[in-house]
């Protein structure tokens, strides 16, 4: 996980509420039905009216991936690494001097979840 749980959070803790919603909806999982146990989780997940999913649809007008992607993320309901890592597999890469292309990364770095259990050390 590049940016463990805690630090994720208390960096969004300090953006502007509604500047955050216009990207994701932070919200907590109290219940964990596989343990039948209380947790308190916190997820983000991508916000399907807030502005970030319109500008990548605008965005995919004119790029391919931005399209792909935005077809994708009205399909799924959120946003996965893995579809863009799939996209950007056949080498063509991504140039981060663009502001479009360095907002979606930001996007997707905040969006991969800690796992629930980290392994023991043995």
């Amino acid at each position: 996980v590049p940016i463990n749980f805690k630090d994720k959070f208390l960096f969004l803790e300090e953006v502007e509420e509604g500047t955050l919603g216009e990207f994701w909806y932070n919200f907590t999982s109290d219940y964990d039905s596989t343990r039948h146990a209380e947790r308190n989780h916190r997820f983000l997940t991508i916000n399907m009216n807030g502005k970030f999913v319109d500008y990548i649809g605008e965005v995919g007008k004119t790029d391919s991936m931005y399209y792909y992607l935005h077809d994708h993320v009205r399909a799924m309901g959120d946003i996965s690494s893995g579809v863009v890592i799939q996209k950007l597999a056949d080498g063509s890469g991504i140039d981060y001097h663009l502001i479009k292309n360095r907002l979606l990364a930001m996007v997707l770095i905040m969006a991969i979840a800690e796992p629930m259990e980290k392994p023991r050390k043995r």
